[in-house]
């Protein structure tokens, strides 16, 4: 085996380990995995609807990312706002007392 490729055994492993853990999978896929780890002569009856559900699955997970991200920035962007116009809409300085002139003594 070369550092640059896995044998089935050890990626259908991985990915049994992997799925069996998260509870986003779809029912059933851990089990396919796991089917196929142990009879790799099945691989070719499941690998496309096997390959489908963790091409939706990375889909999901790009998508949360995603929202997760814009929803950061959005908090980041209305907190900075508004500790700005709080900032700059604060008078700093002293309010002055109006100064009371004698008219009569000019």
């Amino acid at each position: 085996m070369s550092s640059r490729t896995l044998s089935s055994t050890t990626l259908s492993y991985f990915l049994y380990s992997k799925l069996a853990g998260t509870a986003v999978a779809p029912p059933g896929l851990a089990q396919a995995v796991a089917t196929v780890a142990l009879k790799p002569s099945l691989a070719a009856m499941g690998t496309a609807q096997m390959a489908e559900q963790i091409a939706y699955h990375m889909v999901v997970v790009q998508a949360k990312w995603v929202a997760t991200s814009l929803a950061a920035a959005l908090l980041l962007c209305v907190g900075g706002g508004a500790a700005v116009f709080s900032a700059l809409g604060q008078d700093h300085s002293h309010p002055q007392h109006p100064v009371q002139r004698d008219v009569e003594n000019r």
